[in-house]
């Protein structure tokens, strides 16, 4: 008898355990999904958050600058790239010893002492033109820590000449491959070089000269100019009044301040110019083209309150410093014309003599030159990138208004970035808007078809083969799309845009109409019937399109496909459309379908016992049943949608335009990040801008998904007693 009753017991104890067990695991395994959630956001967070700090300069290191020498250029001398400095008829190179700058003598370039020279730097050589008899002689310096070489690139006859005189002040200006010079005598500017013969080819040591060895040169009336080599034009200032000419010394424009000029420089890029004038702060100009001629149109105005005295702008980001002659360092993002922060740098021996504000920048690294000293900053935080630049229509270099432009990899380093993330959330979200047209109203269909209509074989054969569709690979979509569906909506453009409007007024009118159709046939016929009203359905309306269309325009509906097949336009969107809506069908259809499968059938026969017909009962009870499950299918739909990557990257022409065109090409967030993030160079601005998009994308995907979950979550408790 005891035996018994220990039996008894002890197999819910065993139960219990295994319970037990298993609830264990269940809660390790959700702990688990939690702790990974958590790391993902922190992770994203790590990378993003930089971009929010504000930007500093941290002094690293000070040298003395050596006696008796003139500062002509500044290198990154703590990569071993000098400075140059000048000592009566020497050109000698400085690199860095313990606390000073070492002039390295024997190192030394000679120059005539009776002749002008200027030395120029770009981002990868050392410059000098020298002045002789009329005569331009161009030659890169290449320092190394143990010899300095000349490389001669060319020699020009300058016409007209130029009477070389105390009086007579040289300019010069190069920009990527091409470079201009000019002499001032007297009241005028002799201008050489704004021409395509004008071009230094470093790599190949050679100047390229389709002329004929004689630069020749136009003369322009002003106190100021500014050369532009890559447009092949100077501005000529004085006074308030601002001028542009170009290679042929023609006026191309002109334009009068309300205030005298005080300065005009231009960007490493030469395609920005930065204004100054008595009564307005620091604006931007920017070129466009404008009919051939390349001009300058105001875009944006610095809230700087003080003189300016030195520039340095970062080639491949948007950040700008200016430093003050107040000893003050702004960071400024050049694009929206922000002022990010504004730091003292405390730098006492800088007065208003000497090489008072010479400023250089090299990646994170800021040198900025006192009257006896050359300090070394490291900068910290990205200036680059605000929430304006990220989110703001902008007027950048080239374009002839402000818009939104994404181009994190210009084609070369005279371009500006663009970060703007509009024309990704339009991709994104006119994909996944166009693929909900297509699957909304087939995974519906099919859902209302499969659980209220079909009968139980039917249902039980044509489920599982729909949510099969969910398993096969987005990459498979993809190729079968791009190979396969892209010829066809090619070729068929017009019907698939009548499909697509036609389609739901279909299912609409099926649902309608199926028992009044079905209810004349044969009872044979009347199982399965839904498919003769497809068709029969489908041929009509085509007979009628095509009726319409012969009686409105003379033309039948063969020669209207026809001219959409063989129009010009972006038919990329509608195979997205078609392809990503196929893709996310499954998803809906199956908790639509079980939703509406699940409603209570106390609550149909219930309908029913008050007189209700079936497509009553359907649209007055099981569908409003239904509706919160189905709207969180059709959300999670919309964000399977939203969040996909592979298919999208190869059906899509991958270009970022913000426009809601359904015609226009697109660019989605998650295609971007597929694209271009292995490609970012690790914790730069580019790099942390596309972590930026996929914080984005996260937490869009995450608050519709528990919305989703919190939708059906009330829905089950609303019937948990029916």
């Amino acid at each position: 008898m005891s035996t018994r009753v220990t039996n008894k017991l002890e197999i819910p104890k065993k139960r219990m355990v295994e319970d037990a067990i298993a609830a264990r695991i269940i809660k390790l395994g959700g702990l688990t999904i939690l702790v990974m959630l958590a790391a993902i956001v922190w992770h994203l967070l790590r990378v993003v958050l930089p971009l929010a700090e504000s930007p500093q300069a941290e002094i690293q290191k000070s040298w003395h600058l050596p006696d008796n020498y003139r500062l002509l250029s500044m290198g990154d001398v703590s990569q071993n790239r000098p400075l140059w400095l000048q000592k009566r008829c020497q050109l000698v190179p400085g690199y860095l010893d313990n606390d000073a700058v070492i002039a390295k003598s024997s190192d030394a370039v000679a120059v005539g002492c009776d002749e002008h020279f200027l030395m120029l730097q770009d981002s990868a050589h050392q410059h000098l033109f020298r002045y002789n008899n009329s005569q331009l002689i161009i030659e890169t310096l290449i320092a190394s820590a143990t010899s300095t070489r000349r490389k001669l690139h060319g020699q020009f006859r300058l016409e007209p000449a130029i009477q070389e005189t105390p009086e007579v002040s040289w300019v010069a200006a190069t920009s990527g491959e091409r470079f201009a010079t000019a002499a001032k005598v007297g009241e005028r500017w002799y201008v050489y070089g704004l021409g395509h013969h004008a071009r230094l080819m470093p790599d190949n040591n050679s100047l390229l000269d389709k002329g004929d060895g004689v630069l020749k040169g136009i003369v322009v009336n002003a106190d100021n100019i500014v050369l532009l080599p890559n447009q092949e034009q100077v501005i000529a200032y004085q006074s308030d009044e601002m001028s542009l000419y170009d290679a042929n010394g023609e006026l191309i424009s002109n334009h009068q301040f309300d205030s005298a000029i005080k300065s005009i420089s231009t960007n490493h890029t030469g395609r920005s110019l930065f204004i100054e004038t008595e009564k307005q702060p620091m604006q931007k100009w920017v070129v466009n083209n404008d009919k051939g001629h390349f001009i300058y149109m105001p875009s944006i105005v610095f809230d700087v309150p003080k003189t300016v005295i030195a520039k340095a702008f970062s080639p491949n980001e948007q950040a700008a410093l200016f430093l003050t002659q107040d000893e003050e360092l702004l960071f400024a993002n050049v694009v929206t014309g922000e002022v990010v922060d504004t730091q003292s740098l405390n730098i006492q021996e800088i007065d208003e003599r000497g090489t008072l504000g010479n400023m250089a920048l090299y990646n994170d690294r800021l040198y900025v030159t006192s009257e006896t000293q050359l300090h070394q900053f490291i900068l910290s935080g990205q200036a680059a990138v605000t929430t304006s630049s990220l989110f703001q229509q902008l007027w950048y270099e080239g374009y002839p208004e402000a818009d939104f432009i994404w181009q994190s990899t210009p084609s070369n380093s005279e371009t500006e970035v663009k970060f703007s993330l509009i024309p990704l959330v339009i991709g994104s979200v006119k994909s996944a808007m166009l693929s909900m047209i297509v699957a909304i109203p087939l995974a519906l269909g099919a859902a209302i078809y499969t659980a209220y209509f079909a009968p139980e074989a039917i249902r039980n054969s044509l489920k599982p083969v729909i949510e099969f569709l969910e398993a096969i690979p987005s990459v498979v979509i993809g190729f079968v799309a791009a190979g396969w569906m892209a010829t066809m909506t090619f070729q068929t453009l017009l019907a698939m845009l009548i499909s697509i409007v036609i389609l739901p007024l279909v299912l609409w009118l099926i649902a309608i109409y199926q028992y009044r159709f079905t209810r004349k046939l044969p009872r044979k016929w009347q199982l399965g019937a839904e498919w003769l009203a497809i068709i029969v359905l489908l041929l009509l309306m085509y007979l009628t399109i095509d009726v319409v269309l012969s009686f409105w325009g003379g033309s039948s509906l063969a020669s209207y496909v026809a001219y959409f097949e063989e129009s010009h336009w972006n038919k990329s969107t509608l195979v997205v459309a078609l392809a990503l809506g196929i893709a996310i069908v499954p998803t809906i259809y199956s908790i639509a379908e079980d939703a509406i499968y699940d409603v209570p059938m106390s609550l149909r026969q219930a309908s029913f016992a008050l007189g209700a017909t079936r497509l009553q009962t359907l649209k007055r009870v099981v569908l409003v049943a239904a509706a919160p499950a189905m709207l969180s299918a059709v959300m999670l739909g919309f964000s399977r949608a939203f969040g996909e990557t592979i298919l999208v990257l190869m059906i899509t022409g991958n270009t970022p335009i913000a426009d809601w065109d359904l015609m226009a090409g697109l660019r989605s967030m998650t295609a971007n990040l597929a694209i271009e993030l292995p490609e970012a160079e690790v914790n730069s601005v580019h790099y942390r801008v596309l972590f930026l998009t996929a914080l984005i994308l996260f937490a869009f995907t995450f608050f519709i998904n528990t919305l989703a979950e919190w939708v059906r979550g009330n829905v089950r408790r609303r019937y948990r007693y029916v």
